[in-house]
């Protein structure tokens, strides 16, 4: 058989000797025995059998009804044949898994480790890709009868049970679908079992079936865990194990820590750590793939375990890790490097102790000799170990970068600018030093031409001008600028978006150029351009960086005037509706720079704009530290907004903006809550502009941050600045006029006398000609006052004794002192007013030696032409009236108030409801003029005084109709009566003023029932006087006095016949033809009067008809028989 020819005869011989009828089963035994030799022996010889057209179907023969002997000779002459690669997948489809299978199950030993190395042997090649191969593997049931072969049950021969778990490693892949029927049937205790046998090929191939499931199937880990795998997994990664058998440990590990942070916890917890150390420190000769396998899962445990970065140290690990940095494979470098990293930061003391172990210089090392993950690593924890900017390291450092190795140099630079960071001021900017140099080395790297080089350098540059800004100023020159300002046309966009960083880190403001306000040396005309451009790129992120450079430049009015044209304001919107905070930051920063060049119509171009703008930077502010110099800028820009009114380009004011959407109130009255009192001003100047548009609105906000009405009150007593005090007070309006009960309640807790003690009358004496400013704020002042006083009589008592009633007696009398000055405060003179009618509702403040002094000024503004004035003059006097004495009473009497009291009277509600609305708010009568003359009237010496006189050509006036008071009249007859009652005098001066023709007529006009009582009841007084019953009227008064006797009401009928009962004392009115029409309405009464109206009706008809026998004789002819109604009332008196 040494030649070919001679060994393909052999075999073919044997083969063909396999035919059922050409040998007997002893000679087939004897056949398979030599064909399996010639198999092991010879690799040609495999080849022959395996390509002989007859060998795998008389193979399947002998497996499915020869002896057990064949049938063993036959399956490892397969595993033989397996062992090529071209011959696996034909044994495999040549149909022999079934008989292999049942081969397995045979009692004999000898057969089950030759069914199971076939088929372990089969199977090695892997069959994920080859999908006839696995469908027959899944056909037959291969896996579930492998792991059935592993039951605990049956004792297992070894070599079977390492083949059978080899079989099982190479079927089950980490992605195949067997495993779920594995651990339903108990197929992790079965591995994990496995673990510990005495067999190494059943350890590995265990341990690697164990990771396989872990990374298929990581929600089995906890049973894997409580398995007890952990430990019999740390036990074979020792170095006394077989080699094949630390390897797949270490695999099982590394799935179990990478799946589980639960399992890198119980590794520490089972001594791992000591474990892993003791491999990394093994002899290199023959342990480099599990140091490996060590440092990569110290790395994984360190990642997350913290009580694993301490155990390393105290085992002892940190100085074989660093000695591995420099002597052992790239990958356990690389890892080593990593796990060093996590240590340094874990802790400063770790830290110390990696320095100590010698790390910067092997980290160093490997910063120049290893791979790109190595040299990551390294540059990493270097970041972590180098604490101070010396000059032997900065040296080291630049040599690294001048030097040809490595090729890359992004992460030295990284190092490189993290050592810069930590340099002194001098190094960095005195020339010639060591970190002076290293600077412009990476300026000199800006020209490379290896655009990843230059990105890192510039990035690095940009982090070393934004965390050291006391070096911008002296850095910020051409030679360093101009390399950075070339990088911003880049086609790499991150090249551009860093040196724009760079530049705005550079041109960043500091003290010596904010006062300087000069134009930076190196920006020339047309710099900017490409600045702008990348504001308006497409990435948000490149923009943004790119207005922050602009937000520092944009202080120079020509770099400001140069982006305005080229349309910045577009970019700032947008990075302000799409951007970051920072980025917004930046932005409003930006925009309140433009601002401060030209007016709001320049760089807004529309409404849309406008409201877009004035939107997004309140939204900002929620965002943003509410102290800082961002806020400032955001809350400048909406301030400037606030103030501006139309113009060409913008027909509404952008403050409306903020009214329209109330929730963009929010952030400004948050920042009144909690900011500082130079951000609190700022918010109050915006937000009072809105208390017209907004008042319901912001008085809910403001009530619902209690702490913002204490700044408020604050503010308004505390500020130098009228205009917060005045916006300060208009929003406390807002909230009090809505919330009166919380605002108030919210005020007192802070300030329990404070707010009202303080008032804008002591900060002026002289109230001659104010300016307008004080003027507002006097306003405002005293509208928070009047709803503080209206609240609780104590706060009326505070405001007195804070000296408030003495400051408004001076404002009025100074006023009315003056009422043809120039400059007339009229809002001011009527809340002064209505503020006197409220503290005057306190018997206290009445009481008051002021008071006296007010009365004269509240009688002058009585003559005001406004209505206004007048009507709260009269409800200053009302309060007075109401609760003062008869001094107070008479005082005001003889202030000539009267007069001025009546040109108010007749007014209705509809004439003005916002004088009555207002007045009921502050719980105020509605008609003062009344109220004041109604008690007045009622002092003995006020009606028959000189006042009272006085009074009634003024009152006769307005018993004639009066369009727009139609109310006067009524008013006008009830005050005429309390006059005329009891004075002879009053009632001739009333009929000398006309008083008997204007009630006449007045009647002829068939007015309401109850004011044809009143008018009839005057008249009766009247002619209760015997010197008007001769008076020219008394005739046309008897004419429309019947007239009420026949159509009016019950109480007007009454009072028209004691009205009779006056005139008919007169003989020449009872003899009249007119008397005698009295007759029958005076009859008609008696049928259905009361008593009273009986007697009443009985006395006119006696006076009518005593002495008057033309009288007597027309009683005949009365309707309805008088005699016996007057008969029907004589019983009805007498019984």
């Amino acid at each position: 058989m040494d030649d070919p020819e001679s060994t393909m005869a052999t075999v073919a011989h044997f083969v063909e000797k396999l035919h059922a009828n050409m040998s007997s089963p002893h000679e087939k035994e004897l056949i398979t025995a030599r064909l399996l030799g010639i198999a092991r022996a010879r690799k040609d010889a495999r080849a022959l059998i395996g390509s002989h057209a007859q060998a795998m179907p008389l193979f399947i023969s002998v497996l499915r009804s020869g002896t057990p002997v064949a049938k063993v000779n036959v399956a490892a002459t397969l595993s033989a044949l397996c062992k090529e690669e071209d011959l696996r997948l034909k044994v495999l489809l040549g149909g022999c898994i079934p008989h292999l299978l049942s081969l397995l199950k045979f009692e004999s030993t000898e057969a089950r480790k030759a069914a199971a190395e076939a088929i372990f042997e089969v199977s090695s090649g892997g069959l994920s890709d080859d999908h006839v191969g696995m469908k027959i593997f899944v056909t037959e049931g291969v896996v579930s009868i492998l792991w059935d072969q592993l039951n605990p049950k049956i004792k297992q021969d070894r070599v079977v049970e390492g083949f059978v778990t080899g079989a099982l490693r190479n079927l089950c892949g980490d992605k195949d679908g067997y495993w779920r029927a594995t651990l339903d049937a108990g197929g992790v205790d079965i591995i994990v079992g496995l673990l510990s046998s005495d067999n190494a090929a059943a350890q590995s191939n265990a341990a690697s079936l164990l990771a396989r499931l872990m990374l298929a199937f990581p929600d089995s880990i906890p049973k894997v865990i409580d398995a007890g795998a952990v430990k019999a997994l740390l036990r074979l990664v020792g170095y006394e194990n077989d080699i094949s058998v630390r390897a797949s440990a270490a695999d099982a590990l590394e799935a179990l820590s990478s799946k589980s942070p639960r399992a890198k916890k119980v590794i520490v917890d089972a001594d791992g750590i000591p474990i892993f150390i003791g491999v990394v420190v093994a002899p290199l000769k023959s342990v480099c793939k599990h140091q490996e396998y060590a440092v990569e899962l110290l790395a994984i445990l360190t990642d997350q375990v913290d009580d694993s970065k301490w155990a390393i140290t105290a085992a002892g690990g940190i100085p074989p890790l660093v000695q591995l940095l420099e002597m052992g494979s790239q990958k356990a470098r690389e890892d080593a490097a990593h796990v060093l990293w996590n240590l340094c930061c874990h802790s400063a003391d770790i830290r110390v102790c990696v320095e100590s172990a010698g790390a910067v210089p092997a980290f160093l090392w490997l910063l120049r000799s290893g791979g790109t993950k190595g040299q990551e690593a390294s540059a990493m924890a270097l970041t972590k170990l180098i604490r101070s900017a010396d000059a032997a390291t900065i040296n080291q450092l630049l040599a690294l970068l001048l030097a040809e190795s490595p090729r890359s140099k992004t992460h030295i630079i990284k190092v490189l600018g993290h050592v810069l960071t930590m340099a002194s001021h001098k190094d960095l900017v005195q020339k010639g030093a060591p970190a002076n140099k290293g600077l412009r080395s990476l300026v000199e790297i800006l020209n490379s031409s290896n655009e990843e080089t230059q990105e890192y350098a510039v990035s690095v540059l940009a982090d070393l001008f934004s965390n050291r800004q006391d070096i911008c100023d002296t850095l910020a020159t051409d030679e360093i600028v101009h390399p950075c300002m070339k990088l911003l046309t880049s086609k790499t966009q991150g090249i551009a978006t860093q040196s724009a960083r760079a530049l705005g880190a550079l041109s960043r403001p500091t003290q010596s150029t904010i006062k300087s306000k000069n134009k930076k040396s190196y920006i020339s005309e047309g710099d900017v351009k490409p600045l702008i451009s990348l504001a308006k790129t497409s990435s948000i992120e490149t923009a943004e960086t790119a207005v922050a450079a602009l937000a520092n430049l944009l202080s120079d009015p020509h770099i400001a005037a140069e982006a305005l044209a080229e349309d910045i304001v577009s970019a700032l919107t947008r990075v302000l509706g799409e951007g970051t905070i920072e980025g917004k930051k930046n932005a409003s920063r930006a925009l309140h720079q433009l601002l401060n060049h030209f007016s709001v119509g320049d760089v807004l171009s529309g409404n849309a704009q406008c409201r877009f703008t004035v939107l997004s930077l309140a939204d900002s502010l929620s965002s943003m530290d509410i102290n800082g110099i961002d806020s400032t800028d955001a809350l400048d820009v909406i301030a400037l907004l606030a103030r501006t009114k139309n113009s060409v380009n913008l027909t509404y004011p952008p403050c409306s903006a903020l009214a329209d959407v109330p929730s963009s109130l929010e952030p400004l009255v948050h920042v009144l809550a909690e900011g500082s009192p130079l951000m609190q001003d700022k918010a109050i100047e915006i937000l009072s502009r809105l208390c017209n548009d907004q008042p319901v609105v912001l008085g809910d906000l403001l009530v619902g941050k209690p702490k913002s009405l204490v700044c408020l009150t604050n503010r308004i007593m505390n500020s130098p600045i009228l205009e917060v005090k005045v916006g300060s007070a208009a929003l406390l309006i807002c909230a009090a006029k809505e919330h009166k009960s919380r605002s108030i309640d919210a005020l007192e807790a802070k300030n329990p006398r404070g707010y009202t003690e303080r008032t804008i009358f002591q900060d002026n004496d002289d109230f001659g000609v104010p300016d307008p400013a004080t003027v507002l704020g006097g306003t405002v002042a005293l509208w928070l006052l009047s709803i503080i006083s209206s609240f609780h009589a104590k706060n009326r008592v505070t405001v007195m004794e804070a000296g408030g009633v003495e400051a408004l007696s001076d404002k009025l009398a100074s006023c009315t002192a003056n009422p043809e000055a120039e400059f007339e405060d009229t809002e001011g003179i009527w809340i002064s007013s209505l503020l006197l009618a409220i503290l005057f509702q306190d018997a206290n403040v009445v009481q008051s030696p002021t008071t006296m002094r007010i009365i004269p000024s509240l009688a002058i503004l009585l003559r005001s032409d406004e209505v206004i004035d007048r009507y709260f003059a009269a409800q200053a006097m009302a309060s007075l009236v109401c609760g003062g004495s008869k001094g107070i009473h008479l005082a005001i009497a003889n202030s000539g108030a009267v007069a001025g009291l009546i040109t108010l009277i007749g007014y209705i509600e509809s004439d003005m409801p916002n004088l009555v609305a207002l007045s009921e708010e502050f719980s105020l009568v509605c008609n003062p003029d009344q109220v004041v003359l109604d008690h007045l009237f009622e002092i003995e010496d006020v009606r028959s005084g000189s006042t009272g006189r006085k009074s009634i050509p003024l009152l006769v006036d307005l018993l004639r109709p009066i369009p727009d008071r139609p109310g006067a009249p009524p008013v006008a007859v009830r005050l005429l009566t309390h006059i005329a009652n009891g004075s002879d005098m009053n009632k001739l001066a009333m009929a000398d003023a006309g008083a008997l023709d204007a009630l006449t007529k007045y009647l002829s006009l068939s007015p309401q029932d109850s004011t044809e009582t009143i008018i009839a009841e005057l008249l009766r007084i009247l002619f209760s006087n015997p010197d008007l019953l001769h008076h020219e009227a008394s005739l046309s008064s008897l004419n429309q006095l019947i007239a009420v006797l026949r159509l009016g009401s019950k109480s007007a009928r009454f009072s028209a016949a004691r009205a009779l009962h006056e005139l008919f004392d007169a003989e020449n009115i009872k003899k009249t033809e007119l008397a005698r029409h009295a007759l029958q309405p005076l009859f008609d009464m008696l049928n259905c009067g009361s008593e009273r109206e009986l007697q009443a009706t009985l006395v006119a008809l006696i006076k009518l008809t005593y002495g008057n026998s033309s009288i007597e004789s027309s009683i005949a002819d009365v309707e309805g028989n008088p005699l016996e109604i007057l008969y029907k009332i004589y019983h009805q008196l007498h019984r």
